[in-house]
């Protein structure tokens, strides 16, 4: 659920959205604006009803009374008062509603508590039985009320009243429900007249079940039993009808009640397992070795599934015992039977499929890692089938605190070994690429903690791959990925998991030990919420349908046809279904009673009356006469069609019937919108759908999160909103205070006075400033740090360490300076690890209240959404998001579940979907097309291993063929399909439906155009490729395939008849499915279902598609998009699992398998065969090796069936549409291209207008033929060959002359906008110019690359050389020539070795240069070897003059950006060597040789003269870089006349590159703007010159003359870390800081001590 908006700062525009509510209790000092809006209309209020007269007056009633203490023993005011809380329940008023809990349990206001114990005390001695009926009545249907049950806000008071109402272990009202039912039975011994009082029997049953849910331990009261049986009991004294609902009702109460007795005898008893199967098992053969659980095989192994954590235990996941998995046999050992039972073998074998890889992994790597730690660093380990990424070298470095997301960690480890020599921008494309860490993804961090590894499961948070953000996975050399600790609700094993990451995060990067594993498959948001459902339904033992679902195992020898009884709101005779809405335009009403109604007779009317056909009007009929209904729907048959029938009948009942909303469950999102859609397209329009995943755009206005916007909070809900929003800023601040301080713990006093002040007062105390006879400590340092330093008079007295840390505080507390130095560091180091422990505590407990406030907020929020939903007529939502939203959910009065695609649904699912309400279940599938998907196969049917536990057999299959001494339900079964044409429904009609026919219309279907045979095997050879080598994936691929299919498709679609959204290509593998895309994405716009997109990012597939598709197809022309569109729009791709449900005109499928081993994989099942096989409508072509798929039997049937009409075969049989009598055959991808036939006057020929052959006026528009074949106006052709580039053209659209080249180069060269294939050269002269352009542009383009790499090289380079120049420097300026001449004498050789590794690679920059010269590049020398060439043949004047060719040849500006790349790198080269120069003569505090001063010269002409030819060029980046390099050198000299000649011009220089920087876009400009404006900057700062030697001694006279002066006192010089001098005067050593007027560097210092980088200057003082 979406979390309230919260409050952020002082956001003017934002409204305050209590005040739009109507009372904003923060007031005037509300963060959010509160002025109206500019209509001055009063804040809004949403749906907000205003109180009725009556219900204020009912509640006024109400409320005097309670206030009152009440009269003892008054049956009539106990009536009275009751009376008036049922009249407020009553009214539509949620506010005084909501009230009355709250009043029961306010004693400071109240006695509420009172008046209940006024009515638990009534005996029959207090009232006769009559009497004793008469009060308890409105008692009872109060503390029943559905209102008060179900509003989820006050849900807290009411378990309050409830456990008022017990009373310890049930004492209060267990006898008190006793004597009323007893009364009951009493009453009618006396009356006679069952009917009166038959009605309190339910709100009794209720709020007995109610009580015992609420209060667990009045299961245990020794009465209880008592009373149930004669609950129990009171039906049939009562003389109730068994058909009737008070019956009915009573008699499921009291089932439930039976089963929760029944397991609070068994948890009591605690009896061991072995016993318990002894006793019900004496004779078990069963072979399989089982261990039951509860026997110590690690902490997590219970008997009773509601105490096992949900995630793994580390002791779970160390242990190697098999875990205990129960299976389907009745006659296997268990622990539990029926009910239990099954919810037992569910939650295990569920729990199991998610976890049971994942632990096994883990247990494998926690030992390698223990052993040898170095052999766990592999990336991508799988293991048996899961797929896992490990990250080693991981650190915790820090922990933060926001309201929104609440505690989280930043997690750091090194970039995976594949990027981590990648630069930034390529790694940042292969995290987003691989799919790795995203949002929500389970990892497991595994903290080494005292030589083991600790699992700490966590779930990624963000996943942030940003550049820009240093704080992301691809910015830096480590990966930084932000987690959050994963916890299930009621679970409470967290706390340890924060508190080793919170101590984790202060060690920080002293923790480098810790393994990271991503488990990419496992997402817990899709199972834990239907794992905790399953969870609460065993803790209250409620299943409903138990009788159907999980019947006794006596009861399963029964083989006897079983009958399912109508719903319970059905069962009245005088209750009857209205068919109206159903039937074509008619008079008369057609109606149906499922308990009077003759079903043939309205079957028979009904076939007649509507548009349905026999088995649907038996399956409708069916349906709603059966509380848990099964209608099988095979391919084709309309299965969502009756669906969509089905409920506007139900809808037609559901106020008269009070249904409440319908729930619509689907396992998948989209088959959830698609029913929801056709729903509105039939007028329903009170849909609600709950989830976030939802793709449809007509129903983002259903959506919860929207409509529930439009829902009102009620007085009380807004007031525990504001506080507790008021309490959620309390907590954050102080657990992010906490956690400052948490990272601030270290060896201080100032941090740890307060700690041990509060634990070690007496230690405290000796670390006083002022001792006990009020002496103060003279010294500045505080005496804890003498003391930890031993420094002083807390010199250390003891030597010896006293031992234990208890002995050592116990020895501090007596004399903390006796300690000795060990144990003092001891006992520090205890209080730091103590402080942390504490502090970690402290935000432990605020976080604990912190999530008990959100919960609170939640639960309000969830109420809103209740009373939202209620309204509504239809709910659909998916299997997990109803487990997940099942606290609101449960409250709903439902009573109605519809499951469309059933049989693709796991049976936790199923029964995680069946909400307490619930009377009719209506589940519609085909159990002989896909089952429920699993993830360890060892669980499936499928595998002989899984026979034992068919976890993949969902409740529809398992209720349908019924198996295991169990009888089937009634199963109703559609059986006229109007998809596929009967060649190809034969297919599944001989091997699956025996019953399946074919309607009228798909007899007609058309021939598929351009084949000759509708129905096709094209038989091959070829083998298989195998596993991808890059992705960890064992899925198979074949590209002899892929090509076959991406002709065959191409052939269809160029028929001109079908659309490429009539065809589906279809393959079993995901391996395959990511070649087709990559291929058929040259041509077609690819449409993949989200299911396949997420299983492809599993499994490491990258989508290339759209990148090769540039590479490959595009022409350059700006029509080419257009034309790709125009070809082919969209074309979908799926795997043969997710296009169930779904059609196309025609199927295409890509086989794959082909070996010699005959292993056929994935298409061995017959339910997978069944949906391949029955997509189709009017033409399916299988492409695939027979003899590997032959030793299927279902497989063999088919080829026997198609061998027999001749549809097998290694050609496929082409048919021309204008030649048919024509034989054509294709046996392989290429032959498509020269066979192929297509409709020619159908194709389009006019890209421009979209037009046909047919249409074109050859007359008018010529046609012009390519090499390839194809053919297109001229006009389309001269617009994608770019002609206008080449010529120049006049008014009429002539081409009148012949243009200049221009700079920009062609992007492709030009091809068929059909085949893509490349137009060769003089191949069509109308072209030949364009061609060759393009050709000259790709050498121009392998030039510009081949030279850009180079330049790259030598930048490189000169950074390399720069820096060992500068570090070679720096090593020289640290040593004085008069101390330590032979070093010097090393470093000057050193730096002679670096200047001529220099030199080298100056004559490299050079040589380059050179090479890229204009005499080189390739436009040059093809003008060059054309003019050679003309000069040689005859009348090479007139062939001059014509071609307009001049010697001197053209300037070409494209090239030039690599000329004057190298031009730059020279530059460059000259600068490095000159700041060398300066920077050393600067040190050495010599002048410059003149050979460096003409270095220095040449640098500024070369600079300068490369600044103006960038610029004339336009290329701004080089002129900018070669800027920034004029105006560096210029600081660098030292004679003031060049100084001020350069700077002058430098400065111009530097304001016309920032303005560069400005008005252009390219690479780093925001970088070089930000350096020329330092530049800048500094030229315009003042300058120190070098201080001659008169000025020297006016100084030294200055400094020593005059009062205060150095001849007075003594005082020396000093140099700051730039060379200027000062001076200190007085002692001489400094005492204050300051700063250097000549640079601003720090200066001075204190305690005589000098700042950092400030030495003597002797030379002032000599």
């Amino acid at each position: 659920m979406a979390r309230p908006y919260q409050r952020r700062g002082n956001i003017a525009q934002n409204i305050c959205r209590f005040y739009q509510q109507g009372h904003c209790a923060y007031g005037d000092g509300c963060k959010f604006s509160h002025t109206r809006s500019e209509s001055g209309s009063r804040p809004i209020q949403r749906s907000e009803q205003p109180c009725s007269a009556d219900a204020q007056l009912e509640y006024a009633r109400w409320k005097r009374t309670v206030q009152k203490a009440p009269i003892r023993q008054d049956p009539a005011a106990i009536k009275e008062l009751w009376t008036s809380a049922l009249g407020v329940l009553d009214t539509s008023d949620k506010n005084h509603r909501q009230k009355i809990p709250k009043d029961l349990v306010d004693e400071d206001h109240t006695h509420g508590h009172d008046h209940l114990m006024q009515v638990l005390m009534l005996t029959p001695a207090s009232a006769s039985p009559l009497e004793l009926d008469d009060v308890v009545d409105p008692f009872f249907r109060v503390i029943a009320h559905p209102e008060l049950l179900h509003c989820i806000s006050v849900d807290s008071y009411v378990g309050d009243v409830y456990s008022f109402i017990s009373g310890s272990g049930g004492s209060r009202a267990i006898p008190f429900f006793e004597r009323v039912v007893t009364s009951l039975v009493a009453e009618q011994s006396l009356v006679g007249d069952s009917t009166a009082k038959a009605g309190l029997l339910i709100p009794v049953a209720t709020s007995l079940q109610e009580l015992l849910k609420r209060n667990p331990r009045a299961l245990y009261n020794e009465q209880l039993p008592v009373l149930v049986e004669i609950l129990a009991n009171t039906c049939d004294v009562l003389g109730l009808a068994k058909q009737s609902t008070e019956y009915a009702a009573v008699k499921k109460s009291v089932a439930e009640i039976k089963r929760l007795l029944n397991r609070s005898s068994g948890l009591l008893r605690g009896t061991e397992p072995e016993a318990q199967k002894a006793k019900a098992h004496p004779t078990s053969t069963y072979p399989r070795q089982i261990q039951l659980p509860g026997t110590h095989r690690h902490d997590n192994d219970h008997v009773d599934i509601t105490s096992i954590q949900l995630l793994p235990t580390e002791d779970e996941i160390r242990c190697d015992q098999a875990e205990y998995l129960p299976g389907i046999a009745f006659e296997e050992p268990c622990l539990v039977e029926g009910v239990e039972r099954l919810l037992d073998r569910h939650f295990r074998l569920y729990r199991h499929d998610n976890f049971g890889e994942m632990k096994l992994y883990l247990n494998n790597l926690i030992k390698i890692c223990e052993q040898s730690p170095e052999s766990a660093s592999r990336v991508g380990v799988s293991t048996d089938g899961i797929r896992a990424f490990t990250y080693r070298g991981v650190q915790v470095m820090n922990a933060w605190f926001e309201q929104k997301s609440g505690l989280e960690f930043t997690l750091s480890f090194p970039q995976p070994d594949s990027v981590r020599e990648k630069s930034a921008k390529l790694r940042q494309r292969w995290w987003q690429d691989t799919k790795r860490l995203e949002e929500g993804a389970l990892v497991c961090l595994l903290m080494l903690t005292g030589g083991q590894y600790r699992t700490n499961f966590l779930i990624v948070t963000k996943k942030n791959i940003g550049l820009e953000d240093h704080h992301g996975l691809a910015a830096g050399a480590r990966a930084l990925t932000q987690v959050k600790v994963l916890s299930s609700r009621g679970e409470t094993g967290n706390e340890d998991q924060v508190r080793h990451l919170l101590t984790s995060s202060i060690r920080g990067k002293d923790a480098g030990n810790h393994v990271l594993v991503e488990f990419p498959t496992i997402l817990p948001s899709t199972f834990l919420p239907i794992l905790e459902n399953l969870q609460e339904m065993q803790r209250t033992s409620r299943l409903p349908f138990h009788e159907w679902l999980a019947p006794a195992p006596d009861a399963s020898q029964d083989m006897t046809p079983v009958l399912v009884p109508p719903p319970l709101y059905a069962r009245s005779s005088s209750f009857a279904f209205d068919l109206s809405p159903i039937l074509r335009k008619s008079a008369t009403p057609l109606t149906f009673s499922p308990a009077t109604s003759d079903v043939t007779n309205t079957v028979s009317e009904l076939q007649e009356r509507s548009c349905l056909d026999l088995g649907q009007c038996e399956a409708l009929l069916s349906a709603m006469g059966s509380e848990l209904a099964l209608i099988q729907g095979p391919p084709g048959t309309g299965k969502s069609y009756l669906g969509v029938q089905l409920m506007r009948c139900l809808i037609q009942v559901k106020d008269r019937a009070k249904l409440g909303p319908i729930l619509v469950v689907c396992y998948t999102n989209h088959a959830l919108d698609q029913f929801l859609e056709h729903l509105m397209d039939i007028g329903i329009d009170k849909i609600i759908r709950i989830g976030g995943q939802s793709k449809s755009s007509a129903l983002d206005g259903k959506n919860l999160r929207v409509v529930s916007k439009t829902e009102g909070k009620s007085r009380s809900e807004r007031y525990s909103l504001s506080t507790s929003y008021e309490s959620l800023e309390m907590f954050t601040e102080t657990i992010k205070s906490k956690l400052g301080g948490l990272h601030k713990i270290g060896i201080s006093w100032k941090i740890l006075e307060r700690y041990v002040y509060e634990k070690h007062p007496r230690i405290h105390r000796q670390f006083l400033r002022v001792d006990n006879e009020g002496f103060e400590l003279a010294s500045e340092v505080d005496p804890f740090n003498l003391w930890r330093l031993g420094k002083h008079n807390s010199s250390v007295r003891g030597s010896q360490t006293v031992g234990s840390i208890r002995n050592i505080v116990q020895q501090a507390e007596r004399d903390v300076h006796n300690l000795s130095m060990q144990d003092r560091q001891t006992l520090i180091t205890h209080w730091v690890e103590g402080q942390a422990e504490a502090t970690e505590e402290s935000i432990l407990d605020a976080q604990s209240g912190f999530n008990q406030t959100i919960r609170t907020m939640d639960m309000i929020h969830d109420e809103a959404d209740r009373r939202i939903l209620e309204t509504a007529d239809v709910i659909g939502v998916t299997t997990t998001g109803l487990a997940r939203r099942i606290s609101v959910l449960r409250h709903l009065r439902s009573k109605v579940v519809v499951c469309e695609e059933a049989a693709e649904v796991i049976e936790a699912h199923m029964i995680s979907a069946l909400v307490p309400s619930i009377e009719h279940c209506i589940q519609i599938g085909d159990h002989q097309q896909l089952r429920p998907s699993v993830t360890d196969y060892g669980l499936s049917v499928e595998s002989i291993k899984g026979q034992v536990f068919q976890l993949d057999k969902s409740q529809f299959e398992r209720l349908c063929t019924g198996g295991n001494n169990l009888p089937p339900l009634p199963i109703s079964q559609l059986n006229v399909q109007r998809r596929m044409r009967p060649q190809i429904s034969r297919l599944i009609r001989e091997t699956q439906y025996r019953r399946l026919q074919d309607d009228e219309s798909v007899k007609e279907l058309h021939n598929v155009v351009g084949m000759r045979q509708n129905l096709f095997w094209l038989d091959h050879q070829y083998l298989e490729e195998g596993s991808n080598s890059e992705a960890v994936s064992r899925s198979k691929s074949n590209d002899w395939e892929v090509e076959l299919a991406h002709a065959l498709v191409r052939h269809l679609v160029r028929q001109g008849t079908y659309k490429s959204t009539d065809i589906a290509l279809l393959t079993p593998y995901t391996g395959q499915l990511q070649k087709l895309r990559k291929r058929m994405g040259i041509d077609f716009e690819v449409v993949l279902s989200d299911r396949d997109e997420t299983q492809l990012a599993i499994e490491g597939f990258v989508d290339e598609s759209s990148t090769d598709q540039n590479q490959t197809s595009g022409t350059g022309g700006p029509n080419s998009r257009l034309e790709k569109a125009a070809l082919s729009k969209l074309l979908r791709i799926a795997t043969v699992d997710n296009f169930q449900g779904e059609e196309a005109k025609i199927v295409v499928v890509s086989l794959v398998r082909s070996n010699k081993d005959k292993r056929v994989g994935f298409l061995k099942t017959d339910n997978r065969i069944n949906v391949l096989l029955s997509r189709a409508q009017h033409g399916m072509y299988l492409v695939g090796n027979s003899e590997t798929y032959s030793n299927i039997p279902m497989w063999a049937t088919v080829l026997g069936m198609l061998r027999l009409d001749d549809l097998v075969g290694q050609s496929l049989a082409l048919c021309c549409p204008r030649h048919p009598e024509t034989p054509i055959s294709c046996s392989q991808p290429e032959d498509f291209a020269s066979l192929s036939p297509e409709d020619t006057k159908a194709q389009r020929v006019d890209m421009l207008e979209f037009r046909p052959y047919a249409e074109i006026d050859l007359d008018e528009t010529p046609i012009i033929v390519l090499t390839c074949g194809h053919f297109y106006t001229a006009e389309t052709l001269d617009g994608h060959m770019q002609l206008g580039e080449v010529y120049e053209m006049n008014a009429e659209g002539q081409f009148i002359a012949l243009k200049d080249d221009t700079p920009q180069l062609s992007e492709h060269p030009p091809c068929c906008p059909d085949c893509k294939r490349t137009i060769p050269q003089f191949s069509t002269q109308r072209y030949n110019r364009s061609v060759n352009r393009s050709v000259m542009d790709e050498i121009s383009k392998r030039f510009i690359v081949s030279g850009t790499a180079n330049i790259a090289y030598f930048d490189q380079k000169l950074d390399e050389v720069e820096r060992e120049l500068d570090a070679v420097r720096h090593e020289i300026s640290l040593v004085r020539p008069d101390q330590n001449k032979s070093k010097l004498a090393g470093l000057n050789g050193k730096k002679k070795k670096v200047e001529n590794r220099f030199d080298n690679l100056r004559l490299d920059i050079k040589r380059f240069s050179k090479s890229v010269s204009a005499e080189s590049q390739p436009a040059r020398k093809l003008h060059d070897a054309i003019v050679l060439s003309m000069a040689k043949s005859q009348g090479l004047e007139d062939q001059l003059s014509t071609l307009s060719i001049s010697a001197s040849g053209p300037a070409y500006p494209r090239d030039n950006r690599v000329l004057l790349g190298a031009r730059r790198v020279d530059v460059k080269a000259l600068y490095v060597i000159f700041c060398h120069k300066s920077q050393l003569a600067g040190a050495n505090k010599t002048k410059l040789h003149k050979d460096d001063i003409e270095l220095g010269e040449f640098f500024f002409a070369a600079c300068a003269q490369l600044i103006a030819e960038t610029k004339a060029v336009h290329l701004p980046k080089v002129s900018v870089e070669a800027t920034l390099c004029y105006g560096s050198a210029v600081r660098l000299l030292t004679e003031p006349a060049e100084r001020a000649t350069h700077s002058e011009t430098a400065k111009k220089l530097l304001a016309e590159a920032e303005e560069l920087c400005r008005t252009s876009t390219f690479k780093n400009v925001a970088e070089l703007l930000n350096a020329t404006q330092e530049v800048a900057k500094s030229l315009k700062d003042k300058w120190y010159d070098p201080i001659t030697k008169d000025e020297l001694e006016a100084i030294k006279k200055a400094m020593v003359s005059g009062r205060g002066g150095l001849a007075t006192h003594s005082g020396h010089w000093y140099n700051c870390e730039n060379g200027h001098p000062f001076a200190v005067g007085e002692c001489g050593m400094p005492m204050q800081q300051a700063r250097c007027p000549e640079c601003g560097a720090p200066v001075g210092g204190q305690h005589h001590q000098s700042v950092a980088g400030v030495t003597r200057a002797e030379n002032m003082e000599r």
